[in-house]
């Protein structure tokens, strides 16, 4: 990593034994989809040289207006060259947010230095606004019903017969907050939180990533 000086100087930082602790991925309304990754690092050198960077010859930025949604369905889980689908079409979202922890043992501290940290289980979470344009959430948040749930967004890039896309995938997701919105003189958004679970049949979720030299 390079970390400039005032005065332009770059001095160089090494963090060894990385472990992803907590991660994020975040599509705003009307802005670009991010990833945020939080590390704990082993050992922390300066001084080793920066490698050479190296960049795609061109860039794609996944953002809002290329999003679409599925909610309720029947889920047919991605494959390494195909994304999931057979879900309902769902228009109502206006932004969304999946972060995860991995609940990381970091506390292992041993005669001469530290242990790598473990991992434990993961404790994933989605978090959308949502138009309160009809009761499908509601509906499923009032039985205590677990929803599929995906997220595509679609560039322009052409890749193969397609396009490069980058989708989460949610097998099961039980909201956590009551699906209704207060009296509003305006259009009616409500926020929705849910904890993903295990359905015994997919992985926790899928995220999805085609480009120009990756199938998926």
């Amino acid at each position: 990593m390079a970390k400039v000086r005032n005065d332009g100087t770059v001095d160089t930082e090494t963090f060894g034994g990385c472990t992803a602790v907590s991660a994020e991925i975040e599509c705003p309304e009307d802005d670009i989809l991010t990833v945020q990754v939080t590390f704990d690092a082993r050992s922390y050198q300066t001084g080793v040289p920066l490698a050479v960077a190296s960049y795609t010859a061109a860039s794609y930025l996944f953002d809002h207006s290329q999003g679409a949604a599925g909610v309720g369905g029947t889920l047919v889980a991605p494959t390494t060259t195909t994304l999931a689908s057979g879900l309902t079409p769902f228009g109502a979202i206006r932004s969304w947010k999946l972060e995860w922890e991995q609940n990381a043992d970091i506390e292992r501290w041993v005669l001469g230095g530290r242990n790598q940290p473990t991992v434990g289980i993961l404790e994933p979470e989605f978090t959308a606004d949502v138009e309160y344009n009809d009761t499908t959430l509601r509906t499923a948040y009032l039985a205590g019903t677990g929803l599929p749930v995906t997220v595509t967004h679609t560039t322009t890039e052409v890749v193969g017969s397609g396009n490069s896309q980058l989708q989460v995938a949610i097998p099961q997701l039980f909201l956590e907050s009551p699906v209704t919105p207060g009296m509003a003189d305006e259009t009616a958004v409500v926020g929705i939180t849910g904890k993903v679970t295990y359905n015994n049949t997919h992985d926790l979720f899928y995220i999805g990533y085609r480009t120009a030299d990756t199938a998926l």
